[in-house]
């Protein structure tokens, strides 16, 4: 009689449990952007801490040397650990200061330009609208196809016109970036100097919570992924930082305005693998094209040929095939991660399937041994 309660019991816990369930998802569905809002919001509260930890990731990968080779001779560990962790937040926090200072002034100075040179380009082209205007067919077909010439530029005018209240907003967006960036800077440095000790919990918890062999498995796949981040991370940023230099050393020689705008422009999108090089080319050729239409020309063969020795020079040599992705899973990588956080996501989504992939393919291989493994057995037991 006990048994038969127990049971019955069981199975009421459990249609309870389903019944619960079933109302949370209903409740959750009407109430589903409320909750999109609310995930938006807690994440956005905890994102500096999470950029903080990339941010300590990315500078352990200049903290291991500058600790081993720079401050070998200072015999206490934690003294060595804390200037070489604060000498990487220097030399970031440098880094950033020489790039706003570098690229606020040059853009500021672009938009007034663009503003200021509007009207000289929609009354140049009075010459070609008339000679559209004159020949009827020619017309029909510009005006088909792209409408009035007058309108595609006044346009352009209103835009850029409509640009000075969006500086504001972005303003007052830069001020907040600042101080969620000092709260990733000290979450980094927190990091960095207990590092140890940071590893070590997470280890530890993870123990705790898993089973032997899946805990292995974990830190294979954690030692792996680390080794392509690191890897490709430390490549690409070495990789875009030559050819950066490079465009400013280039646009110098050639006297191309714009020189540390651009060539900050060409760094920083030549972190997105693949077509970023191309991206930052286009963008730095319109800005150019404002001020001088000849040298934007000039400057897109040069970038052109620089990139083409960066895909086959540098590339192979700095980074080479560390994520083992197929150019279709890169393209899939960042689509997708790139949909998902922007521009970061853009960066680092060809490591992170990169590890996805490794764990998929240790899966798949696990399950086909298991099948050999199984038909082995079968064999066996039928030639008995």
């Amino acid at each position: 009689m006990k048994k038969y309660h127990s049971v019955v019991s069981k199975k009421t816990v459990t249609w309870i449990m389903v019944g619960a369930i079933i109302i949370l998802l209903y409740v959750a569905l009407l109430n589903l952007s409320d909750i999109a809002a609310f995930c938006k919001k807690t994440l956005g509260i905890f994102s500096p801490f999470s950029t903080g930890i990339v941010l300590a990731y990315i500078m352990n990968l200049l903290m291991v040397p500058i600790e081993k080779y720079m401050f070998s001779w200072i015999k206490r560990p934690k003294l060595r650990r804390i200037l070489s962790a604060l000498l990487c937040m220097m030399f970031f926090i440098g880094i950033v200061v020489t790039l706003v200072n570098a690229i606020i002034p040059q853009i500021s100075e672009s938009i007034t330009l663009l503003v200021g040179n509007i009207q000289n380009y929609i009354n140049g082209t009075g010459i070609l609208t008339e000679f559209v205007e004159s020949r009827e067919q020619l017309s029909e077909i510009v005006s088909t196809f792209i409408g009035s010439w007058k309108d595609i530029f006044r346009s352009i005018s209103d835009w850029a016109k409509s640009l000075l209240p969006s500086l504001i907003n972005l303003s007052i967006q830069f001020g907040t970036g600042i101080v969620d960036l000092l709260i990733s800077i000290i979450t980094a440095v927190y990091i960095l100097i207990d590092r140890e000790h940071v590893l070590h919990t997470a280890a530890v918890v993870c123990r705790a919570f898993t089973k032997d062999v899946t805990y292995r498995r974990i830190r294979s796949v954690v030692a792996h992924g680390s080794e392509i981040f690191s890897r490709y991370v430390g490549g690409t940023l070495i990789d875009s930082f030559i050819l950066g230099m490079s465009c400013y050393v280039g646009m110098l020689i050639m006297k191309i305005p714009y020189a540390v705008l651009v060539s900050i422009i060409v760094g920083c999108t030549n972190i997105i693998p693949s077509f970023g090089s191309y991206l930052g080319a286009l963008l730095s050729t319109l800005i150019i094209l404002i001020d001088t239409p000849i040298k934007a020309l000039y400057f897109l063969i040069f970038i052109m040929i620089l990139n083409t020795i960066e895909a086959n020079l540098l590339i192979p040599l700095i980074i080479g095939d560390v994520t083992g992705l197929s150019p279709l899973w890169v393209l899939v990588s960042i689509v997708l991660f790139g949909s998902i956080w922007g521009f970061a996501g853009m960066a680092l989504g060809v490591p992170l399937f990169a590890v996805l992939y490794y764990i998929a393919g240790e899966w798949v291989r696990k399950k086909v041994s298991e099948k050999d493994k199984i038909k082995s057995a079968e064999e066996a037991s039928a030639g008995d």
